[in-house]
């Protein structure tokens, strides 16, 4: 953020792309405050909420930001192709710009009808949104919120324990968390692990013991980026810790 604001401050900035939660690592990021400074120097700012629908229960307004966008299917657990785009009228540069990339009968006549319609798109992931989000209202979503947050703590706590991990929390969103995996396994050829080593340890863990998690190589080590959903219990999470210590002593 310091060199963006450095380099912002010579006028060399005019669009920032920032995550709420970040996919990679599952950090929640501070993006009130960056929005904050950014909107001062006239940066427009867009945001990237794909894993912010559900887990921040967030009130886009408030953030500072001059556009907004998510998708519904990974949190909110709506069909896929449930998005949201939210712009506001404050912005550096005209929203009339702002168009969708298909031209289609709503175009000239304002942001809805532009983006709202745009050709032979089956819209009933759309039309079943509303029944989405009555299911998360009849079981209580903050009720669903907590649950998530308590039993990713859980799941954490059991995976460190199980593998020996000592290294200091890192920070995490409330339904998604980096996990150290074990220094040593001995599917994979080296020390200093890759991204090619990540992708053989998840082929791994999906093909031969079912389960699906992300793993991610950061700084040449590995880690699983764990989630909670309320379809998920710690079971699950033993059956990963069971899983890796397979995969360490084979």
């Amino acid at each position: 953020l310091q060199c963006s604001l450095q380099v912002s401050e010579h006028g060399d900035i005019g669009f920032l792309l920032l995550d709420g939660i970040t996919s990679n690592t599952a950090m929640l990021m501070p993006i009130k405050a960056i929005c904050n400074e950014m909107r001062k120097m006239g940066v427009f700012v867009l945001v990237d909420g794909a894993h912010c629908l559900q887990p921040t229960g967030i009130d886009v307004p408030s953030i500072g930001c001059h556009a907004w966008l998510a998708n519904g299917h990974k949190w909110l657990c709506t069909p896929k192709g449930v998005a949201v785009l939210w712009v506001t009228d404050s912005s550096p540069i005209n929203m009339r710009d702002l168009r969708s990339c298909v031209v289609s009968h709503g175009h000239g006549h304002g942001m809805a009808s532009a983006f709202s319609w745009d050709g032979c798109r089956d819209y009933s992931a759309l039309l079943s949104t509303s029944t989405v989000l009555q299911f998360w209202e009849s079981i209580g979503e903050q009720r669903a919120v907590k649950y998530c947050r308590d039993l990713l703590q859980e799941a954490v706590n059991l995976l460190n324990e199980r593998w020996n991990i000592h290294h200091p929390s890192l920070p995490r969103s409330s339904h998604m968390s980096l996990v150290r995996l074990p220094a040593t396994i001995s599917k994979l050829d080296s020390t200093m692990q890759t991204s090619d080593d990540a992708a053989r340890l998840q082929n791994i863990l999906h093909f031969e013991h079912r389960i699906e998690v992300p793993v991610k190589c950061i700084d040449g080590q590995l880690y699983v980026r764990i989630s909670a959903q309320i379809y998920n219990c710690l079971d699950d999470y033993r059956n990963l810790a069971d899983a890796v210590c397979s995969a360490i002593a084979d």
